[in-house]
């Protein structure tokens, strides 16, 4: 309900560069609902939803938002379960991302089929610096 809300207010904040939504229980449904505010917000620099339980069906949210919103450098969606099949979902958004310069997917139980994914991608994001795939039991 709330990230409705937000994604709602979203599109007036034109001059918005960094958002951070950490732990608020955002869920599958809460960043499919974001996902076009978020790339109205076409300034967006760096988007923090750790810990937020997005799951699979937030990662494919997620994954369609990277592919638009070519300002973002930094995207931080540690701890929210997305498993292999979200991995997977993003590793292929990843491929087509050359402006993304840090990635945290950390504690998401992505395991080595899902860094297999990530990995297959990471080599088109010429401006990567910065990636963490800790605690995923690769």
């Amino acid at each position: 309900e709330g990230a409705t809300l937000l994604a709602a207010a979203l599109p007036a904040c034109q001059g918005l560069t960094h958002l951070n939504l950490r732990e608020n229980g955002i869920g599958g449904e809460g960043m499919t609902a974001l996902g076009p505010a978020l790339v109205a917000s076409s300034k967006l620099s760096s988007l923090i939803l750790s810990a937020n339980q997005v799951g699979m069906d937030g990662a494919g949210a997620m994954a369609s938002v990277l592919l638009q919103l070519s300002s973002l450098s930094q995207l931080k969606l540690d701890e929210n379960a997305i498993g292999p099949e979200g991995a997977e979902q993003l590793g292929a958004a990843l491929g087509e991302c050359s402006w993304l310069r840090h990635l945290d997917v950390a504690r998401n139980g992505i395991g080595a089929e899902g860094a297999w994914m990530l990995a297959r991608s990471i080599g088109s994001c010429s401006a990567l610096t910065e990636l963490s795939v800790s605690y995923n039991e690769l």
